[in-house]
């Protein structure tokens, strides 16, 4: 009895140890575990952290702003442009002095000085409308012959010294380009071809490598075409009862090859595509075509016209005034097709009409862009800009 007494004991001993050490363990297990949960919850918080820095990894800094395109957001974004010319302005308008010119989205111009005028005062440019985005690029009391290539515009300066100047189109780095006088002249990717009192030149647009092509009186420069220039030249110049005498010619550009291509007394001409287009003096002004190397001749409109241009299979014209003419009409523009057929009137500009247009006395000139015609037109209020829609659709006075 005495053994089986301690024996009790010794199990309840054990017993009380044993609950002791479970109950130690069971602290322990909870403590580490909770040790690893921190551990873990700090691992998630920081790497929480990082995904939410504000300091760029690795991946952010290859997807990050280059410093090109930082500085491309502090400029003109709006003058970036897909399309960039080779020949600075179209035949058409170098024919009506070139008071406009195009390029991508953008149109270049300057406002006419006054009536019967072909000399412009300051440069501006504008989105195609003529109004959206019209910023004025330099203020120069007259300019004439305008062409644009890449980011530079070409033009004479008539108050000094008829001289070529350049400026960028953001209206910077105006710079001379000729020393001497020129009179028209077209911009061909980095060649300037020009002519002065003596004859026709040619200069780089730099500046540099001006060399003479051919002596002679030039009267205007047509276009540029398979390494040809073609021109109108002074065979005889005007007396007293008979007035100067023109034909077409080309040359190459380094002089050679001068070859004559009609022989009808030519005022105003225009090369599209293989043809050549001309008000023949010797014919009242009536509208001709010839194939650039001068056959198949054709009259093609027989009206006296003042001035007109060429645009997408259509001849847009303003006449002369004088009984031939269409009711003696000369504030409207016309419309035919490049064949002489489908003659129209393009806009409705009388004198009983109540409407802005009603002031113009005559168009001048006549200028052709992607969307629409600009015309300097004479009135009793001074020079205007008057625009119309290609399809005759629509139009808007500009004043001076």
């Amino acid at each position: 009895m005495k053994y089986k007494k301690y024996l009790v004991y010794g199990l309840a001993v054990i017993a009380v140890l044993s609950f002791i050490a479970v109950r130690t363990s069971l602290k322990s297990d909870k403590k580490t575990s909770a040790e690893a949960n921190a551990k873990i919850e700090k691992k998630e918080t920081a790497k929480n952290n990082e995904a939410t820095s504000t300091k760029p990894s690795s991946d952010q800094n290859s997807s990050a702003a280059k410093p090109e395109e930082n500085k491309n957001n502090k400029q003109d974004i709006t003058m970036v442009d897909t399309k960039i010319n080779d020949i600075g302005n179209t035949s058409g308008n170098l024919a009506n002095f070139a008071l406009f010119a195009s390029q991508g989205k953008w149109i270049y111009f300057s406002y006419p000085e006054s009536n019967n005028s072909r000399i412009c005062k300051n440069l501006y440019r504008a989105m195609k409308d003529g109004e959206t985005g019209l910023k004025l690029i330099s203020e120069n009391s007259g300019i004439i012959s305008i062409n644009v290539v890449g980011e530079w515009i070409y033009y004479i300066d008539p108050d000094n010294q008829s001289s070529i100047y350049k400026i960028k189109n953001d209206g910077t780095e105006k710079t001379k380009v000729t020393m001497d006088s020129a009179y028209q002249f077209i911009v061909v990717e980095d060649w300037i071809y020009y002519f002065s009192p003596v004859g026709l030149y040619k200069i780089k647009t730099d500046g540099s490598g001006q060399r003479p092509i051919i002596e002679g009186n030039i009267r205007s420069i047509l276009f540029v075409k398979d390494n040809y220039i073609y021109y109108s030249n002074i065979d005889t110049k005007a007396t007293g009862t008979q007035p100067e005498y023109c034909s077409i010619y080309k040359v190459k550009f380094d002089g050679s090859d001068r070859s004559k291509i009609t022989t009808d007394n030519v005022m105003q001409s225009i090369i599209d595509g293989d043809w050549i287009y001309y008000t023949n003096v010797s014919d009242n002004y009536n509208l001709y075509k010839a194939k650039i190397d001068g056959s198949s001749k054709a009259k093609i409109l027989n009206m006296p016209v003042s001035t007109f241009n060429i645009s997408n299979g259509y001849i847009y014209v303003s006449f002369q005034s004088g009984e031939q003419n269409i009711n003696n009409d000369i504030q409207n523009i016309y419309r035919l097709k490049t064949d002489g057929s489908n003659l129209k009137r393009l806009t409705n500009n009388t004198t009983s009409r109540l409407s802005s247009v009603s002031t113009i006395d005559y168009i001048q000139y006549i200028y052709i862009t992607d969307e629409y015609l600009f015309c300097t037109v004479s009135s009793q209020s001074g020079p205007m800009l008057y625009r119309v829609s290609l399809d005759g659709s629509s139009e808007k006075i500009f004043g001076n």
